[in-house]
């Protein structure tokens, strides 16, 4: 199935084209956000669901190079526990860093555009509350956009978060204050990526002073079996407890939602 459709969103002029409908309740939306700009949505709106939450994979945000991802396989994971769920995958006129977006990129207004396109399509396509989800340098996308268009969505989900990192402002010197909606900052004790140390999120959750509900959740446990400490298969990425943190998730959005 082909459609193409106009959106406003924000005073923002939106293409949405090839959305193609893959099973029941999926579909892969191409959008183009900025002229010469596609970004890819996968979107996965199972029955029942409490919310919709947008994700935000770490790394250059690939969805391809994050196939083991947290984000990727919260995505086919979430409507275990009442979620719909929409995976963002890079623009694609960003692929300079790790085959995606650069981190300086992620807190940028062009990046805002792109996001704006992307919740105008999905709130074209549900009324569900409206939650961002991201890991690692993912946060610095949710942070950013949450920030700068905090009256667009309905929740903000922060993991791992970049809050000492070198390539860029530490997301806890974000204007968060500006955040209104319910925030959850998650981290593993056990964390030893160097640019997301778990104490991040309690600062997050300090400087989200305009939040009617933000809160720290600590997990432990778990496995650390990728090469890497930034990478998948370890604590960074919650690896081996990602539904225990997921339905923690779950729990928070579904208490913060009418």
């Amino acid at each position: 199935m082909k459609l193409t459709l106009r959106l406003a969103w924000g005073g923002l002029c939106m293409v949405l084209s090839g959305a193609v409908a893959t099973e029941a309740g999926a579909e892969r939306l191409s959008l183009e956000t900025r002229p010469g700009a596609t970004v890819m949505v996968d979107l996965e709106l199972p029955a029942e669901a409490t919310a919709l939450i947008l994700l935000f994979e770490g790394g250059g945000g690939r969805i391809k190079a994050s196939a083991k991802g947290f984000a990727s396989l919260a995505h086919q994971r979430l409507a275990r526990v009442g979620m719909a769920s929409a995976l963002i995958d890079a623009p694609s006129d960003k692929r300079q860093f790790m085959g995606g977006m650069h981190p300086n990129f992620r807190q940028s207004d062009a990046h805002l555009r792109d996001i704006n396109g992307v919740v105008a399509a999905l709130r074209a396509r549900s009324d569900l509350p409206l939650w961002v989800l991201g890991i690692s340098l993912g946060s610095r996308s949710v942070a950013w956009y949450a920030a700068n268009w905090p009256e667009q969505i309905d929740g903000v989900i922060l993991m791992s978060s970049s809050t000492d990192n070198s390539k860029g402002e530490p997301v806890d010197r974000f204007p968060l204050q500006r955040i209104q909606v319910p925030l959850l900052a998650v981290a593993h004790e056990a964390d030893g990526c160097p640019g997301t140390p778990p104490e991040g999120a309690t600062r997050i959750v300090a400087a989200a002073s305009g939040s009617r509900a933000a809160e720290v959740r600590t997990f432990s446990g778990g496995r650390n079996a990728g090469r890497r400490a930034c990478g998948v298969r370890t604590y960074h990425t919650f690896y081996g407890i990602e539904d225990e943190v997921l339905a923690a998730v779950a729990d928070f959005i579904k208490s913060h939602t009418p």
